[in-house]
């Protein structure tokens, strides 16, 4: 009876342990609030993260051990945001190295116009690519979204991981 119950608690254990470490290395779920994503992803929806689509991070500092795939234009990216460092979901536009114009308040790439608030255009203003280890993400809703335009390249460093799947539906 007592070797059961040992049995029993080193199986409880080891699941636990597997299903802590699954999490912190390989998959998240994240629930979507807000409508800067639309119509891509919905208020309420749930998205599937690939933490290890990028490389091998280290969970809790945010570091990466080793990078093996670099982010690609059009990637729905998952990343500490630099204003609040709240877990937020863009779409990659450009990736480093990537031709860019901002002139006037405007940010030209690769034949699509997008504003810019003041503060940024000023601060990447003679950007002519984007830098190396960054990339510059925005929402799918342009006008509901706050992204590049707002708080500039995002250090690769900061991507979490990539969503591979959604629930195509409202949950609530």
């Amino acid at each position: 009876m007592a070797e059961t119950k040992i049995s029993t608690a080193r199986i409880i254990l080891g699941a636990t342990i597997f299903v802590i470490l699954f999490h912190l290395f390989f998959l998240d779920i994240s629930g979507i609030t807000g409508t800067s994503m639309e119509p891509t992803l919905r208020e309420g929806e749930v998205v599937l993260i690939f933490r290890l689509a990028y490389g091998l991070q280290l969970p809790l500092v945010n570091r990466y051990l080793v990078f093996w795939h670099a982010v690609e234009a059009g990637d729905l990216v998952v990343f500490n945001s630099p204003l609040d460092n709240r877990t937020v979901v863009k779409r990659c536009i450009a990736v480093e190295g990537t031709p860019i114009e901002i002139q006037g308040g405007i940010l030209r790439l690769e034949g699509q116009t997008f504003p810019l608030t003041k503060e940024l255009s000023e601060n990447l203003f003679g950007c002519t690519r984007v830098p190396e280890k960054t990339i510059l993400v925005l929402g799918d809703n342009r006008n509901r979204s706050i992204d590049s335009r707002s708080y500039g390249f995002i250090p690769r460093e900061r991507i979490r991981g990539k969503v591979i799947g959604h629930n195509k539906g409202r949950t609530s």
